[in-house]
């Protein structure tokens, strides 16, 4: 059996287009698509709040539609930033795990104004050596999971806790993943996006999400586990300090 980094490496080889210079398709996507990404994002929001009746469904579309695509777009760059090897780099230094939350947190909050993210920690500093982008990157792709299978409105509650010689980070969102999604294949590439089908009220994305977020964890001496029940659906991310 493929070890989850080997199995990303081969999702990379098999999206990077060849006689592509190392780096240069990721940086074509970048530096383009995401200006473009970027902007259309910022004035189909800035619209959302300049008009209203019967128009406010149609231009709340187009920011869900853009949201999606910069989704899309955050796993694709992600994806080609671990390269061909399937092992993500990271760079580990002096972190502050509970700040890096509360960053994630509150720009998702930003985006998503009409969903609870309820994010508690133990203590006001919880300290250790990790890379933070990566870090963040990991939070991100739980916590949209998190938004895109739960219920409309429903909230998402993260608990931060140190431990002698690691943390948890816990996440937890109402409702039971769907019937047909085996609970020990969610990690596996692409697959959380082949279980969605055609199914409402979730954003299709490249169901790289869950695979990354457990890539980075692993690149940490670390890993995700996942438990699901009628009450709902919990992520818990082990990582040790050093």
């Amino acid at each position: 059996m493929l070890s989850m980094d080997a199995t990303v490496g081969s999702v990379t080889d098999r999206l990077a287009p060849a006689g592509v210079p190392e780096g240069g398709f990721h940086k074509a996507l970048q530096h383009s698509l995401r200006g473009q990404l970027s902007q259309a994002a910022a004035t189909a929001r800035a619209l959302v709040d300049h008009v209203g009746g019967a128009h406010i469904p149609a231009v709340q579309s187009i920011v869900d539609a853009v949201e999606q695509a910069e989704g899309m777009l955050d796993d694709a760059l992600e994806l080609l930033r671990v390269g061909s090897t399937g092992h993500v780099q990271v760079t580990k230094r002096r972190t502050n795990l509970k700040f890096v939350c509360e960053l994630v947190v509150d720009s998702i909050q930003a985006r998503h104004p009409t969903r609870g993210l309820d994010f508690a920690s133990e203590r006001p500093r919880i300290a250790g050596e990790w890379d933070p982008d990566a870090i963040a990157a990991m939070l991100s792709r739980l916590i949209l999971h998190a938004l895109g299978y739960g219920p409309p409105g429903g909230a998402v509650r993260i608990r931060l806790a140190e431990h002698p010689s690691e943390v948890s980070l816990e996440l937890w969102s109402a409702g039971a993943l769907p019937n047909d999604v085996p609970i020990d294949r969610i990690f596996e590439p692409f697959f959380s996006a082949r279980s969605r089908g055609s199914e409402t009220g979730h954003r299709q994305r490249l169901g790289l999400g869950l695979c990354l977020a457990s890539a980075i964890a692993r690149a940490h001496g670390g890993w995700i586990r996942a438990a699901s029940d009628a009450e709902g659906t919990t992520f818990r991310v082990t990582l040790p300090k050093a």
